[in-house]
C-alpha cells in the first residue's frame, strides 16, 4: 500500500491480493489491497474503510486502522500507519452481484432466476398414454424453457425464487440487511442468495482483535429437484485468527419443506419472521450494540 501526498495527501489506494507484491507495506505478510480508493480526513486519526466500498468482487482484504498525520503533505513510514486486515469469506465472491442491494426482484432477474416452475406428470412429459402412468411420478418443469430440471412425487411443492426469496429477502432488508449476491446453478435447479449488514462495519473501527465479532450474514438457498429444502441460515462472523479468517458462531438456521405446509408458512413468514427477530437480537447483544 503507498499513501497519496501532494495535492491528494489524504488518499489512500489499493490492490487485490496477489497484485501487490511490488508493494513494501504488508500486514501478517499479506499484500495490503489497492484497487478502491478512499479519501480521509485532513487532520486527525481516521478509520479508512467506509459502507460504500464495493468489494462485491473479491476476495479483499478489507483494512482497518488509523493514522496519525505526522506530515502535512505526506506519508512515507509504516510507522505513520497502524492497520490490520480481515479477509471476505470466499462465498462472499460467489454469483452475480445483485444490481440493486434492497430489490431481490432485480437482483434474481439478473441472473436470470425469475423463472417460473410447474410440476407434470412424468408420463405426460414424456408423452406417454394416460392408461399407463403413474400418478407419483412428476418432473419440475421450467415455464420459460420447457425443460425438466427434477424428478419428485406427487407431494412436492414447487415454489419459484420470486416465492421463495423475494418475500424472504424483503423481511431481512427491514432489518438493514442488502442483498450482496443471487446464483443459480445447474439450468436453475439450485438457487442462492446472499446478504450482509452493511453497518457492521462500524463494530470494527480501529483494530479488530481475535475473538472481536467483524460481521453476521445470511445464506437463503433452494433447489427445485426435490433434494432440498428451502433454508435460511443466519451466522455471525467473529476473528478468528490474525491473519483474517473468520469462523461462524451463533448461527440461527430454519428449513421449509417443499409440501403444501410449507408453501403456507412462506406466505405468511409466520416461522421465519421470529427467527430474524431473535438473531438481530442476539447478534446486537453479542457485539455490544
Amino acid at each position: 500500500m503507498r499513501a497519496g501526498h501532494g495535492t491528494e495527501p489524504d488518499m489512500i489506494q489499493a490492490l487485490p491480493p496477489g497484485g501487490g507484491d511490488s508493494s513494501p507495506y504488508r500486514t501478517q505478510g499479506v499484500p495490503y489491497p489497492r484497487r478502491v480508493s478512499q479519501r480521509m480526513p485532513s487532520s486527525g486519526a481516521a478509520f479508512f474503510l467506509d459502507n460504500s466500498l464495493d468489494i462485491s468482487s473479491g476476495p479483499w482484504y478489507i483494512l482497518y486502522g488509523r493514522w496519525d498525520k505526522m506530515n502535512e503533505n505526506a506519508f512515507s513510514g509504516d510507522e505513520k500507519m497502524v492497520a490490520s486486515s480481515t479477509r471476505i469469506n470466499a462465498l462472499d465472491s460467489f454469483g452475480t452481484p445483485s444490481s440493486s442491494r434492497t430489490d431481490p426482484i432485480k437482483a434474481m432477474e439478473a441472473a436470470d432466476g425469475l423463472y417460473g416452475l410447474r410440476k407434470v406428470l412424468l408420463a405426460e412429459f414424456a408423452g406417454c398414454k394416460s392408461s399407463d402412468a403413474n400418478d407419483d411420478l412428476h418432473v419440475v418443469v421450467r415455464t420459460d424453457t420447457g425443460r425438466a430440471i427434477g424428478a419428485v412425487g406427487n407431494s412436492y411443492e414447487c415454489f419459484a425464487n420470486r416465492e421463495f426469496f423475494g418475500p424472504t429477502a424483503d423481511a431481512l432488508i427491514e432489518t438493514g440487511a442488502r442483498i450482496d449476491r443471487f446464483q443459480t446453478l445447474a439450468d436453475g435447479t439450485r438457487a442462492f442468495m446472499r446478504l450482509s449488514w452493511a453497518d457492521d462495519l462500524n463494530l470494527t473501527i480501529g483494530r479488530p482483535k481475535v475473538g472481536d465479532l467483524v460481521g453476521r450474514r445470511c445464506t437463503l438457498s433452494t433447489s427445485h429437484d426435490g433434494k432440498w429444502a428451502g433454508k435460511f441460515t443466519f451466522q455471525m462472523l467473529r476473528l478468528a485468527c490474525s491473519n483474517g479468517m473468520t469462523a461462524p458462531v451463533g448461527t440461527f438456521d430454519t428449513t421449509l419443506t417443499h409440501t403444501v405446509g410449507g408453501h403456507q408458512q412462506l406466505i405468511d413468514l409466520q416461522k421465519l419472521v421470529p427467527l430474524i427477530d431473535l438473531y438481530v437480537r442476539q447478534f446486537e447483544h453479542a457485539a455490544n450494540v
